[in-house]
Order: C-alpha cells, then structure tokens, then sequence
C-alpha cells in the first residue's frame, strides 16, 4: 500500500513540476512577438507598462550619400537616424523602432532570456541543426559579429568570429553550435 502511495504522490509532483518548467519559458511566435509583446503594434509605453524604465538607449545610424534634401546633417556627417534600441539587458531582451514609427519593427532575444519558438527551439540549448529541421536549410547569412539563418519573422543567430571567405567545412560546425541569439520581425508576405 505504501509503495501505491509513493508511486501516486510521485506522478503528481511530476505533473506539477512538469508545468512549472514550460511556464519558465516565454513562447516565441515568429513574426509576431511574445508575451503579447508585438512587432507592429506594441508601443514604447506598452514597454514600460510591461517591463518598467530599466533600459538603456542606443541609437543606430546609417550612411547616405547623397542625402536626401529633407534629411539633417548630423554634426557635419553623412548620417542619417536608422532606429533606436529599448534594451533591457537584465532580462537579455532589446526592442527596436524606427524613428518615424511608434510601434516596434524587431525585437532580440539573448541570454539569459529564457525562450522557446512555438516549435519547441529554444534559445541556447537548440542548435542550428535542430533550427533546420523544423525550418528547412537556408544559406547561412553575416553580419561583422554574427553568423545566423533568417527565416520568414525569426532569425537565429550566434557570434563568430571566423575570416572571410568561410570554407564549408566550417560552417558544418555551426550547425551543432547552440542558437544564442533570437530575432523576432514582421513576417514577409
């Protein structure tokens, strides 16, 4: 009779335990955001409502030559304002908006992020491998400091640090390397 007893007392705190792991997890719905944070429709209040006034700000610039007669020469440089950056490092998350637009356009999602894609790929734990079995292979794509796959709303990333040209056989190897970085966009049409 004990052991029936354990057995059962046992099943339930696997069940409770169980949930309470999925709910550590915010669910990533590509395309469209997560914890009814939303690209294209939330806002910077709806930020700060949500996740109070501890970020910081960074602004990102693009060159333009010829610029544009509506555009201001900032300090004598060819730059113009691309977007700014709501970051919230504790968290491991970033959202990003153009300046002409209120609602959010991107939004990054890092450690210690804890984060999940509705397919079940989670963040620093799925590797690219996994990414492709769920999405299908793509080209791999750069930055200066990133290596990562774009997929329609969703890019996967990580850091790299290799020289160009990349020879096959290296990246191979990214395939078993972890997912550490989430981008979440609009979804193409």
């Amino acid at each position: 009779m004990k052991n029936i007893l354990f057995v059962i007392l046992g099943f339930f705190t696997y069940l409770i335990t169980g949930c309470n792991q999925n709910d550590e997890y915010q669910i990533i719905d590509p395309g469209i955001g997560f914890d009814n944070i939303k690209v294209n429709e939330s806002t910077l209040v709806d930020l700060i409502s949500k996740y109070g006034k501890s970020y910081s700000i960074d602004s990102f610039y693009v060159n333009q030559d010829p610029l544009p007669d509506s555009v201001e020469l900032l300090s004598g440089h060819n730059k113009i304002l691309f977007s700014y950056c709501y970051s919230y490092d504790s968290l491991g998350v970033a959202f990003y908006f153009k300046p002409e637009k209120e609602t959010l356009y991107s939004i990054s999602c890092k450690f210690p992020f804890k984060g999940k894609t509705i397919n079940n790929l989670f963040l620093d734990s799925s590797t690219f491998r996994d990414v492709e079995k769920v999405y299908g292979a793509e080209e791999w794509e750069f930055t200066r400091t990133t290596i990562r796959k774009d997929y329609n709303g969703i890019i996967f990333s990580r850091n790299f640090n290799g020289q160009f040209p990349v020879p096959d056989s290296v990246l191979n190897t990214y395939l078993d390397k972890k997912v550490t970085g989430i981008d979440i966009l609009q979804s193409r049409q």
